[in-house]
């Protein structure tokens, strides 16, 4: 058997929360969890279950109820502010602009448990500095004021700020967090190129369970107080990540893991075609309600091919063509509703 990585994070009978140990109001608890280095772990969860709260707690920033967080062996009480910020980079939810300050002026931050406060940045933490900028693809935008970047600019800064601190595990909070699309995948894919190339050790909350299900190792799934833990594709089969998501308007598609709206099925049709079209159209059909079948349906779609160019659906002895699912799906909703 192959051995795993080194362990790197060791979570011991942890209980978070807020309060003292007589008024406290306990979040989670017996909390038993390890990491190995170079995972990406994603921690999701509802609103309140205490994501951030346990982010904060492994960081140090604040203090558990009980138990113990043994960080590369020793326990993080153990560590001096400066020699945890040597092993470990925080990157919270809150946006921290301070006038004035530029791209390489928030990222020399990051080299501060090498220099001290007030230490120099010589030329090796230049080129520090610079190359984290560099792997965090924000280069040309060093010498940027803070208060001109896009969020997705600003995340990128603050990446390359816990680089230039070179810490073995890194800690984000929400790190896509009110990004567009393409800004998200952007971080992400960052993130991901961090653990696989710097064997650098990524935990971090989000609510997009789709999108982390394809990029993290490891999924920790907060629910009533515990963590239910496994690669995704474990949780899936399970089916424990149906019990994140109870809900009468939504469920789980399992073939694929997306989430769908529960609706009325309208009936059933036959999608004939192949690859990107017959996969893009059976989409189509189940946003307006209707079932896709592999049996011969009386109601049939067919694919555009390169002998017909659009869409055809054929309905007993009628036949109509279309130039996109937009139409399609329009004239079948209005047919179907007539129906009713």
């Amino acid at each position: 058997m192959t051995p795993l990585q080194t362990e790197i994070l060791k979570i011991q009978n942890l209980s978070i929360g807020y309060g003292s140990h007589k008024n406290a109001l306990i979040l989670m608890s017996d909390i038993n969890e390890s990491v190995q280095e170079g995972e990406m772990i994603a921690l999701i969860g509802r609103n309140g279950i205490g994501k951030s709260t346990l982010i904060r707690t492994i960081s140090g920033l604040q203090t558990p109820l009980s138990g113990n967080i043994i960080l590369k062996g020793r326990n993080i009480k153990e560590y001096s502010v400066t020699s945890r910020a040597r092993e470990l980079g925080y990157i919270s939810t809150e946006p921290v602009r301070v006038q004035d300050m530029r791209v390489y002026d928030l990222i020399a931050l990051g080299r501060f448990p090498h220099t001290g406060w007030f230490g120099t940045i010589d030329r090796e933490n230049h080129k520090k500095i610079m190359e984290s900028a560099a792997r965090a693809g924000i280069s040309s935008m060093i010498y940027r004021p803070l208060n001109e970047l896009s969020d997705g600019e600003y995340q990128r800064a603050m990446i390359a700020r816990v680089i230039a601190q070179d810490s073995s595990l890194m800690l984000l909070d929400e790190p896509t967090a009110f990004l567009d699309v393409r800004s998200k995948f952007e971080i992400l894919s960052l993130l991901y190129d961090l653990s696989r190339k710097q064997k650098k050790t990524i935990l971090y909350t989000t609510h997009d369970l789709e999108t982390a299900a394809g990029i993290s190792d490891r999924i920790w799934l907060l629910l009533d107080g515990k963590i239910l833990e496994g690669a995704p594709e474990d949780l899936y089969l399970s089916g424990q990540i149906r019990n994140l998501f109870i809900s009468p308007s939504v469920d789980i598609e399992f073939k694929n893991g997306s989430f769908v709206l529960r609706r009325h099925t309208a009936g059933k049709v036959s999608v004939i075609g192949e690859g990107v079209f017959k996969f893009w159209t059976e989409r189509a059909m189940e946003r307006i309600g209707f079932e896709p079948c592999d049996q011969n349906s009386s109601f049939k779609v067919f694919t555009p091919t390169e002998t017909r160019p659009k869409w055809t659906i054929k309905f007993g002895s009628d036949e109509y063509e279309f130039d996109s699912l937009y139409l399609l799906t329009q004239w079948i909703t209005a047919r179907n509703q007539e129906n009713i």
